[in-house]
Order: structure tokens, then C-alpha cells, then sequence
């Protein structure tokens, strides 16, 4: 399946993705270490 195609959850008690979509974003993340989330990096600029 193309990594591209789940949707994002939205219900309050899951994570915010979920499937591969999910794990290709966090895979990427750990190994690169400068990948947010557009939600983390709005935290972070206290936006």
C-alpha cells in the first residue's frame, strides 16, 4: 500500500496516525532526528 494513503486519526484517544503512513513519518524521524510533526513544531515556535 502507498505510505501516503492512510488518514491521519482524529479521535482524542488515538494517536494522530496510524499504519504505515505513520511509521514511514516516525522511522524518518528517528533517523534523521529533524522531523516534526506540524504540531510539534508549533509548540515549539510557541505558536
Amino acid at each position: 500500500a502507498d505510505t501516503n494513503a492512510a488518514i491521519p486519526s482524529g479521535l482524542k484517544d488515538e494517536p494522530l496516525g496510524y499504519g504505515q503512513h505513520w511509521e514511514a513519518l516516525r522511522n524518518v524521524q528517528a533517523n534523521h532526528g529533524d522531523v516534526l510533526l506540524s504540531t510539534e513544531f508549533l509548540s515549539k515556535i510557541g505558536a
